[in-house]
């Protein structure tokens, strides 16, 4: 960590300071013992009014119930005022130590430390942070990432409940300068000897380390074979984000302890088969390297592979090889595999992946691309998937219809048009599926299957030029007996409604929506009135981001509702 120059803290007054130290210590647990108020009294004044040692020792106080945790808290917070943070200041650093000490356990301290490795106000994506952990072995799903993934998300949030974090939104957060500084300081001094971090585009010659970043760092175009030589005990390599790098050295087959491997949105125009000699690998991102080459049976030798994202990378389906056969053949014999994501171009391609009951046993992600020779869509032939998490829509121009017949089978795909739209669903489906994204999709004209997806959080549509309604009206009435209208888009937190000229529904009558938290419309001029009631705008804060022209023309039920909503817009 280089030299920083002396950080200006602004203090409060005491009176503000013991405000805000209640706060966040949750002031009704202090009001039953007068002991442990006059002993919290005493840990606030301990902190001199520096906010965040107030907000991050409070968070860490506020699980202790008796009168002999409070007391040792203070003990330690004076004992610690030896111990001085370079360049912080003499009062700042042994209070921020505290709040590191309580967390509850070791994982939970390391996992944090590892989130200091990221630049200053860096944005962190949660599900890359959970994937990094994964990789690192800090997390214990016993094989199954699924597992794993929920205790990191737990542990994220145990970290922002302890404001040691800062949450951006529901996707990522951010590290405060101060707490990242104490981090780095206590990764590089107080435990250099149990981390092994390198960030950087030097030559190295470190076999103990661990991790390596060489993301986003577009100079580095060329790495050389013997870059890798001395990495043995290397785990995680992150070269994401490199356009400029078109080849990937052979170098990095030395990597034989290699768990973690992520190639996402760089140039890489085709895998060397030497990277078969990662045996260890666990988790492989190919993410949006459009038209990379990959050797056949270069996948199937990764036998502990538990994630792999192919997503805008190999498409299943596409017309120059008939690549599906072989790859899902390849994916079938991956028996610890249960994250995949992929692109699919056709029928033909989402049928391969369909006959497959070990991949659709997966937690995967979709992106049903093009689909050129389809003019419909059965929704219900992917209802065999019990693991949908995300389903994307893009640049399927020929697409008319997205029709919910039950079959079967549950697998048919259908490139004739039907006026008519049959509808026979016999069961609940698509429980896992959280997020849905339609982006240029000009001639579909509604998207009412979304009814069919109990816990949909996100929906997004964009630049669908004939889209004139979210639900129909007449297609809603044919899953009467399996959709009940109060519970039409429950579970809704974000609406994101971009570039649809034609749209003018979302839906006739007023919806609950007791989950949203956001609604965004840009350029939809057609629409003119929110499926929503004044008694959302009182029981819940929602956010309406517009521009200011769509707003004012807007109708309502009537003027009062009008008022009630007028705090919830934002302007775009």
């Amino acid at each position: 960590m280089g030299a920083h120059e002396m950080i200006k803290v602004q203090c409060v007054p005491e009176e503000k300071a013991w405000e805000l130290f209640q706060e966040k210590v949750a002031e009704g647990r202090l009001d039953g013992n007068p002991s442990i108020r006059e002993l919290a009294h005493e840990v606030a004044k301990v902190c001199k009014g520096l906010p965040l040692a107030l907000v991050t020792i409070a968070r860490a106080m506020a699980c202790k119930n008796t009168v002999g945790e409070w007391k040792y808290a203070i003990e330690v917070l004076r004992r610690s005022s030896s111990c001085v943070l370079p360049d912080m200041g003499e009062e700042v650093y042994p209070l921020l130590k505290f709040s590191y000490d309580s967390l509850p356990n070791d994982m939970i301290r390391t996992c944090l430390l590892y989130c200091s490795l990221f630049s200053e106000d860096y944005e962190i994506i949660k599900e890359e942070l959970i994937d990094l952990w994964i990789g690192e072995g800090f997390l214990d799903g016993h094989g199954n990432t699924s597992l794993g993934r929920n205790q990191g998300h737990h542990i994220i949030g145990s970290l922002v409940h302890a404001c040691l974090l800062e949450e951006i939104d529901e996707f990522a957060i951010k590290m405060h300068d101060v707490i990242r500084d104490m981090c780095l300081w206590i990764a590089c001094k107080l435990e250099e000897e149990k981390w092994r971090f390198f960030v950087g585009a030097e030559t190295p010659d470190c076999p103990d380390l661990k991790t390596l970043f060489l993301n986003g760092n577009n100079r580095l175009k060329v790495i050389n074979n013997d870059f890798f030589q001395f990495m043995c005990g290397l785990k995680v390599l992150n070269l994401s984000f490199n356009i400029s790098r078109e080849e990937l050295p052979v170098g990095i087959s030395k990597l034989v302890s290699l768990e973690f491997l992520d190639l996402s949105h760089s140039g890489i125009r085709q895998l060397p088969i030497e990277l078969k000699a990662l045996e260890k690998l666990k988790c492989l991102d190919l993410s949006f390297n459009r038209g990379i080459k990959i050797p056949r049976q270069l996948i199937s030798s990764f036998l502990k592979l538990q994630v792999l994202r192919m997503k805008g990378c190999y498409y299943l389906g596409q017309e120059v090889e008939d690549n599906s056969e072989w790859l899902v053949e390849e994916l079938k014999v991956l028996d610890h595999l249960n994250e995949f994501s992929v692109t699919i171009t056709s029928a033909f391609g989402l049928h391969r992946f369909l006959n497959s009951e070990r991949l659709c046993g997966c937690n995967v992600d979709i992106q049903l691309h093009s689909f050129k020779d389809s003019k419909g869509l059965n929704i219900l032939s992917l209802a065999n998937m019990k693991c949908l998490n995300s389903l994307e829509l893009h640049k399927c121009e020929s697409l008319e219809e997205v029709k919910m017949e039950w079959t079967g089978e549950g697998r048919m795909i259908k490139a004739e048009r039907h006026t008519q739209t049959s509808v026979i669903a016999s069961e609940r489906c698509f429980q896992s599926l959280r997020y849905v994204h339609i982006e240029q999709c000009s001639k579909l004209m509604d998207i009412t299957w979304v009814i069919l997806i109990p816990n949909l959080r996100y929906l997004w549509l964009e630049r669908c030029d004939n889209m004139e309604e979210i639900i129909n009206e007449r297609k809603l009435s044919q899953v009467a007996e399996v959709v009940e209208t109060s519970s039409l888009l429950a579970k809704l937190e974000f609406l994101f409604l971009w570039d649809l000229p034609e749209l003018k529904s979302i839906y006739w009558d007023t919806l609950l929506f007791s989950c949203l938290k956001e609604i965004d419309v840009l350029r939809c001029p057609k629409l003119d009135r929110l499926p929503l009631s004044s008694n959302k705008a009182k029981k819940s804060k929602i956010k309406i981001k517009a521009d200011e022209e769509w707003w004012k023309q807007l109708q309502w039920e009537d003027e009062c509702t009008r008022n009630d909503f007028l705090s919830c817009f934002f302007r775009f």
